[in-house]
């Protein structure tokens, strides 16, 4: 999967921005990866009105002020991670300038912030990080502590559709030498039509247990198929709903990196969601 194309990461200087730029050149220097960064200069009627009433600095000085800090970031990067590193400022909606920049540079990876002084934080909390997840045509890694290390645990949500073989792929390839937890939860198929018709609770244990089984077939054959050795991976397959389940796993135990798929109209989409 290692290629030329970049990985970009959008940066609002802030302390959350940092974290993320600081896990995009760690990995960009795993992957042999050029890094593309980017900032982009708020341009609505709500940055006009501010600057209409005084209490915002000229689009000069405004413009000088990005380069500068963007400039340190580019240095700061090459000196740590000896990666090679661009940058750009875009100005506009915040939106639509980032999509632009993804369509002229085509990431193979694009990185972010969890939260941010400013947009970073409507980006994760409100709806600009809904269409951002529906709009993006490639792997996005969200990024919300410090990069202390390189990934160790990662958590894949399984559920053996097509993006699960390419789920497992993309955490080989962002954290090769981690553990990875294959996580698959269910809820049996008639189970509660069973209990309804008065079936005993021991027939429906028993079935349960013949579905967990079919289940860990499936695993293992995904596994054997990505070219997962024994000791690259284990299974985890829970009874329950899979937002609690992936939640309650990621703290028991005590994933770096959460890596999950959604299915768009065309291909697959993936976020993953970093320390």
């Amino acid at each position: 999967m290692i290629s030329s194309l970049p990985f970009m990461v959008a940066t609002d200087f802030s302390a959350p921005a940092r974290h993320a730029t600081q896990r995009a050149g760690r990995l960009a220097q795993q992957c042999h990866t050029p890094l593309h960064l980017v900032h982009i200069i708020h341009d609505d009627f709500g940055h006009h009105l501010v600057k209409i009433l005084g209490n915002h600095p000229s689009d000069a000085v405004e413009m000088a002020e990005a380069s500068a800090a963007l400039a340190q970031n580019v240095a700061q990067l090459e000196a740590a991670y000896s990666v090679q590193v661009e940058s750009e400022i875009q100005k506009g909606n915040l939106l639509s300038a980032l999509m632009l920049s993804i369509k002229t540079h085509s990431p193979q990876l694009l990185v972010m912030g969890a939260k941010g002084t400013d947009f970073m934080r409507h980006w994760v909390l409100g709806s600009t990080a809904e269409r951002l997840i529906r709009l993006v045509d490639r792997p996005m890694l969200v990024v919300k502590q410090s990069a202390q290390r390189d990934y160790r645990s990662v958590l894949v949500a399984i559920d053996f559709s097509d993006w699960s073989l390419n789920a497992i792929q993309l955490a080989r390839w962002l954290a090769p030498e981690a553990a990875l937890i294959l996580l698959h939860t269910f809820e049996m198929p008639a189970e509660g039509k069973m209990r309804l018709a008065g079936i005993d609770a021991q027939t429906i244990a028993d079935y349960r247990e013949q579905w967990r089984h079919e289940l860990s077939t499936q695993m293992r054959t995904l596994a054997t198929t990505a070219g997962l050795a024994d000791d690259q991976w284990r299974p985890m397959i829970l009874a329950g709903d899979p937002a609690s389940r992936l939640l309650e796993q990621e703290e028991e135990q005590d994933a770096d990196l959460i890596v999950l798929g959604k299915h768009g109209n065309d291909w697959l989409q993936d976020l993953l969601l970093g320390s």
